[in-house]
C-alpha cells in the first residue's frame, strides 16, 4: 500500500504564540517523502522546522504512524443532475479512484432518494468501479446532510486507527443550468 510506504509522521509540537506565556502542545500528521517520492528513512526533531505566524515552533518528538486511509465518497445523484451530467460525474469519480494509492479502502454512497451504498468498504478497485457503474440520476432530492451524518457515524463506530476522508461530489446548479441545456442550445 503506497500510503504505508509513505513516511507518515506524528510531530509533537510546542508552540509559543505571541502574547501568550504558556506553551501549547499539539500534534501534526504529515507525509514526508524525498524528491523521488520515497519515504524518508530517518528523521530527527532537529530535521524539521515548523513556523506559525512567523514564529518558530519547537519540535519535541517525531514518530512514524502506519495508519491506513479510509475514503467515503458521497455522490449526489439527485434531481437536477441530468443524464449527461451523471456520466461526467462518474468519469470524475473513476479518475479519483484510479488516482488513489493501492489498498486504500473506499466506500461509495449515493445520496438520492436517500443515502444508500453503491459499494461497501473495499480496497478492490474492480468492485469500486463496478459499483460506480450502477450510479444513475434519481428524481428525488439528494440527502446531503443525512449522507454526511451517516458517514460520520461510520467513522465514529470504527475504533481502529486510520485517517478518515469524506469526499462529497455534488452540484447546486442542476441540469437546466449546466451541460444539458448548453448542448441543446448549441445543437439548434
Amino acid at each position: 500500500m503506497r500510503s504505508k510506504l509513505l513516511a507518515v509522521v506524528a510531530i509533537g509540537l510546542c508552540v509559543m504564540a505571541s502574547g501568550v506565556h504558556a506553551q501549547k502542545q499539539f500534534q501534526v500528521y504529515a507525509s514526508l517523502v524525498d524528491a523521488t517520492g520515497a519515504p524518508v528513512a530517518k528523521l530527527e526533531p532537529s530535521d524539521v522546522r515548523v513556523t506559525e505566524n512567523g514564529l518558530e515552533a519547537k519540535v519535541v518528538k517525531i514518530e512514524p504512524v502506519d495508519w491506513p486511509t479510509k475514503v467515503q465518497l458521497l455522490v449526489d445523484n439527485g434531481v437536477g443532475l441530468g443524464a449527461a451530467n451523471v456520466n461526467h460525474l462518474k468519469n470524475g469519480i473513476r479518475g479519483l479512484i484510479e488516482a488513489l494509492p493501492k489498498n486504500v479502502e473506499v466506500t461509495i454512497v449515493s445520496t438520492a432518494p436517500q443515502p444508500r451504498f453503491l459499494v461497501r468498504p473495499t480496497a478492490d478497485r474492480e468492485a469500486m468501479l463496478k459499483g460506480l457503474d450502477v450510479l444513475a440520476p434519481d428524481s428525488g432530492a439528494g440527502r446531503f446532510v443525512e449522507a454526511l451524518n451517516e458517514a460520520t457515524q461510520r467513522n465514529e463506530r470504527d475504533k481502529s486507527n486510520y485517517f478518515p476522508v469524506i469526499v462529497m461530489a455534488a452540484t447546486t446548479a442542476g441540469d437546466r443550468n449546466v451541460l444539458d441545456s448548453d448542448v441543446e442550445r448549441l445543437m439548434k
